[in-house]
């Protein structure tokens, strides 16, 4: 056997020794951790409540986290409309102008032309307009000059 081992062995029945000195001078040890029904209730009180305030707490920050989602996503949403129109208007500009030229082009030679046949048509009241019509833009299309198309 070792030196240490012999030492704690040594200490070991010291300690038995004085409890048994103990136990036989005062019978029975007395127990300083009993269990205290009112402590015992109170702490599992204390737990639950804390308990209860942590859920409370992550459920007051889901619901401030859900808030601040509904406002960024009305956010978005509406700078995503203001580009969208931003954009659709930015496109008519573009159509307009590039429809500029057919315009005027049919402000120059077919609207006056198909005015002039309709108002004949209604003057006249034939029994098949849409054959007036037609014959009557037939006579007129030579008239109509072959514009250069760069004017345009």
């Amino acid at each position: 056997m070792s030196l240490f081992h012999k030492e704690c062995t040594a200490a070991t029945e010291k300690a038995l020794d004085a409890f048994k000195i103990y136990i036989e001078r005062n019978e029975k040890p007395f127990n300083f951790m009993t269990f205290d029904e009112v402590a015992e209730n109170k702490r599992n009180m204390d737990f639950l409540m804390s308990q209860m305030y942590r859920e409370n707490a992550m459920v007051e920050k889901n619901k401030q986290e859900e808030v601040v989602e509904q406002v960024l996503k009305k956010q978005k949403e509406s700078a995503t409309k203001q580009r969208m129109a931003q954009l659709r208007n930015e496109q008519k500009e573009v159509l307009d102008n590039k429809s500029q030229p057919i315009r005027q082009y049919l402000l120059d030679n077919l609207v006056p032309i198909l005015t002039d046949g309709l108002l004949d048509i209604c003057k006249r009241q034939p029994g098949d307009p849409v054959d007036s019509l037609a014959e009557y833009l037939f006579k007129r299309s030579l008239d109509v000059p072959y514009p250069d198309p760069t004017t345009y």
